[in-house]
């Protein structure tokens, strides 16, 4: 029997900002995905969003060591081109903002998990009103909690 592969997952901005607070649930959950062997990467907008929100010096080199345990997935030109994408779809009707474009295009494209804080009954209301492509789905609910604001 062949050894079952793990999904590594994006953690979207907040979930980082809660981890780099100390933040119970979000160590809870993160250490759970190190057990279960499931590795966590990180946009480089949400690098970029943790390193804008540093206070001084010293708080930019502690968001720094904390950023370098995890992955950094950079911008390609087919993230880029999700983003738009989803600018062009969702920024009139949700709110959708372009730090939350790419991050959920980095998951779309990359074909990994975006885990977000949960928000109640948006996703099931949009996702009624808008066409989902079949391979979009399972992150449809996730995609939108991030992105609006």
């Amino acid at each position: 029997m062949g050894q079952k592969s793990v999904e590594m997952i994006l953690a979207d901005s907040t979930i980082l900002i809660d981890l780099s607070r100390g933040n119970e649930e979000a160590i809870l959950f993160c250490d759970n995905e190190r057990r279960r062997g499931g590795g966590i990467a990180i946009s480089i907008i949400s690098s970029m969003e943790l390193i804008i929100g540093c206070r001084d010096k010293g708080d930019l080199n502690k968001t720094l060591k904390f950023l370098a345990e995890y992955p950094v997935i950079d911008i390609s030109i087919p993230i880029s081109r999700r983003a738009h994408q989803l600018i062009l779809h969702f920024s009139m009707s949700h709110g959708l903002v372009i730090p939350g474009a790419f991050i959920a295009a980095t998951a779309l494209e990359e074909n990994l998990k975006l885990v977000t804080p949960k928000k109640d009954d948006l996703p099931q209301r949009a996702q009624r009103k808008f066409e989902i492509k079949q391979e979009d789905k399972l992150l449809f609910s996730a995609l939108l909690c991030a992105l609006v604001k």
